[in-house]
């Protein structure tokens, strides 16, 4: 199952979605990294959430490293998230642990563009991949860790029929201190186990 989803991730894949803009996600490759994307999370309020960002400033570098690891992987898929109107693309959305034991993988969302901050195309995004990892990669379960402050998040993923699962306190730190990791979760109702 692991050599399905490398070589799944080293083929083009477009996810068209519709939200207030219409876009499409498409499989980042590091030809596709422009300078928008380390200027965004090198803005404090877009890198506020984001965990491994804070370790360094991020440049084409660091962010062309991110995407090639994510490519050649095995198990995750990073997708630029583009709209109509804009060359470059405004965000990423990423499958991780993508398992199939369980059927299950994590989400993780950024919209870098601030300008396209709270217009439903995280929601979109979240929607079109969730429905493809269903019915394309065959997965059971998504769910995505939120902490408890991040209402932006909370409410993308709420909007895409995400459910609280669970919340986990004091694990995670967040500045420093313990915060509570809000679980939403996906579940694919028509799951039949198949051979992939």
């Amino acid at each position: 199952s692991g050599v399905f989803c490398m070589t799944l991730a080293k083929k083009l894949i477009t996810i068209p979605f519709d939200g207030n803009n219409k876009g499409c996600l498409v499989t980042f490759a590091t030809k596709d990294v422009h300078s928008s994307y380390p200027d965004g999370l090198n803005d404090p309020e877009v890198s506020r959430f984001l965990v491994t960002v804070h370790d360094q400033p991020q440049t084409l570098s660091t962010i062309k490293n991110f995407v090639e690891s994510n490519y050649n992987s095995i198990d995750s898929l990073l997708f630029a998230i583009k709209v109509e109107n804009e060359v470059n693309p405004i965000g990423t959305i990423r499958l991780h642990a993508i398992e199939f034991f369980n059927y299950s993988a994590h989400i993780g969302l950024c919209i870098f563009n601030k300008k396209y901050w709270g217009k439903g195309i995280g929601s979109a995004a979240i929607n079109a991949l969730t429905k493809w990892s269903f019915t394309e990669l065959g997965l059971r379960w998504l769910e995505a860790g939120i902490y408890e402050d991040n209402f932006g998040s909370r409410k993308a993923f709420e909007k895409a029929n995400y459910k609280l699962s669970h919340k986990i306190a004091d694990k995670y730190l967040f500045n420093g201190q313990p915060q509570t990791v809000n679980v939403f979760v996906a579940k694919n109702e028509n799951w039949m186990k198949r051979v992939i």
